[in-house]
């Protein structure tokens, strides 16, 4: 008997009364058969395994970051590699000093960019006699 002869034979015995219960247990086996605890272990585990994939590539695209990170910050060489919350910390302190450096740099005006270079042969304060 192929699916669809036995579905119209149980629509016909659930027409019958007291046949109720038997259409049900073969409902609850076909469940149990599709979606049974095998099949959702197995489930579990598929998804559990895809999970771990892609907490590991996550790990590995941030170790990575971490990594090109610590090239760009001055070591000693020998020095052991820093950890991550080293490198975090050193990577402050670096932004910090360039910071620092450029509000001490004297911004460059389009003014001082009209102006010709001072003469390295005169000292930079004495003044020039005027062209007549």
């Amino acid at each position: 008997m192929d699916e669809r002869e036995q579905l119209e034979k149980q629509k016909e015995e659930s027409k019958v009364p007291g046949n109720q219960s038997k259409v049900m247990e073969t409902r609850k086996e076909k469940q149990e058969r599709e979606h049974g605890p095998e099949s959702r272990e197995q489930k579990n585990a598929i998804r559990r395994a895809r999970r771990n994939t892609n907490e590991k590539n996550r790990q590995k695209i941030i170790n990575g970051a971490f990594d090109d990170l610590r090239s760009k910050l001055s070591v000693q060489k020998g020095e052991p590699k820093l950890s991550k919350i080293k490198t975090l910390n050193k990577a402050i302190k670096y932004i910090a000093q360039l910071t620092e450096e450029l509000r001490d740099t004297p911004l460059h005006s389009s003014s001082d960019s009209d102006q010709q270079p001072p003469n390295p042969q005169q000292p930079p304060n004495s003044q020039q006699p005027p062209n007549f």
